[in-house]
């Protein structure tokens, strides 16, 4: 188990300069191999309570999005995003801090602050509406740097790897349309920059007709939210 980096390498020396290097439209197979190779990588963090793999062994959703954006443009070096997803922490944190702390120990002003900060003096953006579903708006590199608007789970990723730095925790919530997050009971639409209870979120599904499922609502696990990212 430990091994999880190794078996990742072995895929990149076997697909990527073969089919990811050069810019290419995606084969079904092509796909599959991505697909394949995130499974693989993200069902360590999933299986991980049941495990006995060291916590500096695990796999990342910030590795997990930088793999996939390697395999299929040979770029996003994780050291890189890493330090660029600390550097937007540090310059996030006076802010942050100038926000009172709640005495109810909900801080969701401080949050949603962190969110203010990277779509206003940070990279983020929302997508242009002519070429939302362009798959550049997946790749993480791209996002950091402003060049791309990213998909709502990207910026989710993003939004939840900056708070952790400042010690938050955030939930992933794989909910229909929009990619959620969640802070304690605050559901936050980071692309929209909204909020819901979950009585608003069920209210919301019951509106579109959907069933109100727990998947729904609740936290996902690693590999379903690297397929919303692919």
């Amino acid at each position: 188990m430990n091994d999880y980096k190794s078996t990742i390498k072995s895929h990149e020396e076997d697909y990527l300069t073969r089919l990811f290097l050069v810019p290419r439209i995606r084969s079904v197979n092509e796909r599959n191999i991505a697909l394949n190779v995130l499974h693989n990588f993200a069902s360590l963090s999933s299986n991980a309570a049941t495990t006995q793999v060291s916590d500096t062994n695990m796999p990342s959703l910030e590795e997990g999005v930088c793999m996939l954006c390697k395999l299929f443009t040979g770029r996003a070096d994780y050291q890189d995003i890493n330090l660029q997803m600390d550097q937007l922490a540090s310059s996030a944190k006076p802010i942050v801090e100038s926000v009172p702390v709640s005495a109810t120990g909900n801080n969701i002003a401080q949050v949603m602050a962190v969110r203010h900060y990277l779509f206003n003096q940070g990279p983020l953006h929302p997508i242009n509406p002519d070429d939302y579903y362009d798959l550049r708006n997946s790749f993480i590199d791209s996002v950091l740097s402003g060049e791309r608007g990213g998909i709502p789970v990207v910026l989710a990723i993003i939004f939840q790897s900056i708070a952790k730095r400042l010690g938050f925790h955030i939930d992933l919530i794989s909910h229909p349309g929009h990619f959620l997050t969640r802070y304690q009971s605050t559901y936050i639409d980071v692309y929209h920059g909204v909020t819901y209870t979950l009585a608003e979120l069920v209210e919301r599904l019951q509106q579109q007709m959907l069933p109100v499922l727990p998947a729904f609502v609740n936290p996902s696990n690693d590999y379903l939210v690297l397929q919303r990212v692919e």
